[in-house]
C-alpha cells in the first residue's frame, strides 16, 4: 500500500472522516431488532446511541461502578461482569461487539475474550485501529504504549491477521475490511491528537519523559500525522447466520466479502469507495436463550505484568516498518501471534439459573 502524499484541507478532512465513520458503522451490520452486546461503555458513547437509534436492543457488559453511573441515562441495559467470563448463555445475543476495546486489555486475555464473545454472540464484530504506518504515528504509538505499560495499562495495536486468527478459532465464516484515509490531514490534526494524548497522560500521571517527548513532536515544523485506519472483522458460524446486507455492502466497498476460516483470506486494503449494493438481507437466525446471571461468576484474575525499565532514548529502529503488516505494534515479545490451538471453556454452571 503506497503512503498518501496529498493533503486534505480542513473541510475535506471533516467530510472524509464522517464518510469513513459511516462505512465502519455499516460494516458492523447492527440493525433494528438486533440483540447487541457491547464490551464496555468506552470513552465515546456514540456507538451505543447509534445502535439504540437504529432500533437495536443494546446491552453493555461493564464492571466499573463509576462508569455505569456516568452512562446510566443512555438507555442501554447493563450486564455487570467481565468479558473474560460473560454471564450469559450461549447465543444470547445476535451480535457481540468489541469496538476499539481489545487493544486496551492485557494481550493474555485476547483469545479468552474473543472466544467468550463467540460463545454468547451468533455474530461477532471486532473493530480495531490499524497499527500506525507513518514515522510520526509510529513514534507517538511507541511513546504512548510504553507510558501505558509503565502505568500498568495496555495499548497494543495488531494487524488484521492477528484478530482473524483469534476469531477463526470459533467462527467459520469471516469477512474483513480496512477503512483508511487516502490523503494526509491538515497539521491541526497532529496538534489536536497530541494535545488529547498529553491531557490524558497528565491526568493519569504518566512519566514526564513521555510527556516531554510528545510535546517535542508537536513542536516539529512541518510534521504531519496520518490517522490510523480502522479494521472491521465480522465472524459468523458456517451455517445458519448470514452476514447482514449493509455489512456486506461496506465490506464490498473495501473489496472484500466473507472468507472461510479454513482458507487464508486475501490481504485487506484501505477503501476509497462508497458503499455498493449488496445481496438482500437474509432472514435472522432463530433466537435461542436470554441473558441470565450465573450462580458462581468465575472471571479469572489478570496475571502480573512485568514492566520494563523506562527507556532513555527512542532508537530509530523502533520506528521501522512492520514486516508485511503482520507484526503487532507496541506489544511485548511473544504476543505478535495468537496462541495456536488455545481453547478456554467457561464453567459448566456459568449462565445457568
Amino acid at each position: 500500500m503506497s503512503k498518501p502524499t496529498a493533503t486534505y484541507d480542513g473541510k475535506e478532512f471533516e467530510r472524509e472522516s464522517e464518510r469513513l465513520a459511516g462505512l465502519v458503522w455499516d460494516a458492523t451490520g447492527i440493525g433494528a431488532g438486533d440483540r447487541v452486546l457491547l464490551c464496555g461503555y468506552g470513552p465515546d458513547p456514540g456507538v451505543i446511541r447509534r445502535a439504540l437509534a437504529e432500533g437495536a436492543e443494546v446491552t453493555v457488559i461493564e464492571s466499573r461502578d463509576e462508569v455505569m453511573k456516568r452512562n446510566q441515562d443512555l438507555g442501554a441495559k447493563v450486564l455487570r461482569g467481565s468479558t473474560s467470563a460473560i454471564p450469559a448463555r450461549p447465543n444470547s445475543f445476535d451480535v457481540a461487539v468489541a469496538n476499539s476495546y481489545l487493544h486496551e486489555i492485557d494481550p493474555l486475555f485476547h483469545a479468552n475474550v474473543v472466544q467468550e464473545l463467540s460463545r454468547v454472540g451468533l455474530r461477532v464484530v471486532i473493530v480495531e485501529p490499524m497499527p500506525p504506518s507513518d514515522p510520526i504515528g509510529k513514534r507517538i504509538a511507541t511513546l504512548y504504549s510504553r507510558a501505558k505499560r509503565e502505568l500498568g495499562q495496555f495499548e497494543y495495536y495488531q494487524a488484521p491477521s492477528y484478530w482473524r486468527k483469534l476469531l477463526s478459532m470459533s467462527k467459520a465464516q469471516i469477512a474483513e475490511a480496512v477503512f483508511a484515509f487516502a490523503k494526509v490531514p491538515p497539521r491541526e490534526y497532529l496538534i489536536d491528537t497530541l494535545n488529547l494524548l498529553l491531557d490524558t497522560m497528565r491526568v493519569e500521571d504518566a512519566p514526564q519523559y513521555y510527556i516531554d517527548q510528545l510535546r517535542e513532536l508537536a513542536e516539529q515544523p512541518g510534521a504531519q500525522l496520518l490517522p490510523q485506519g480502522r479494521m472491521v472483522l465480522v465472524g459468523t458460524p458456517e451455517h445458519g447466520v448470514a452476514i447482514p446486507a449493509k455489512s456486506m455492502a461496506a465490506m464490498l466497498a473495501a473489496g472484500h466479502g466473507p472468507e472461510s476460516a479454513t482458507s487464508p483470506p486475501a490481504a485487506a486494503q484501505p477503501t476509497q469507495a462508497t458503499a455498493e449494493q449488496a445481496a438482500p438481507m437474509h432472514p435472522p437466525a432463530q433466537r435461542q436463550s436470554e441473558t441470565s446471571t450465573p450462580t458462581e461468576p468465575a472471571a479469572p484474575e489478570p496475571q502480573p505484568f512485568n514492566l520494563p525499565p523506562a527507556p532513555t532514548q527512542i532508537a530509530g529502529d523502533d520506528l521501522g516498518e512492520p514486516a508485511a503488516q503482520e507484526q503487532g505494534f507496541g506489544a511485548p515479545p511473544g504476543f505478535d501471534q495468537p496462541p495456536s490451538g488455545w481453547h478456554w471453556e467457561p464453567p459448566e454452571d456459568a449462565g445457568e439459573t
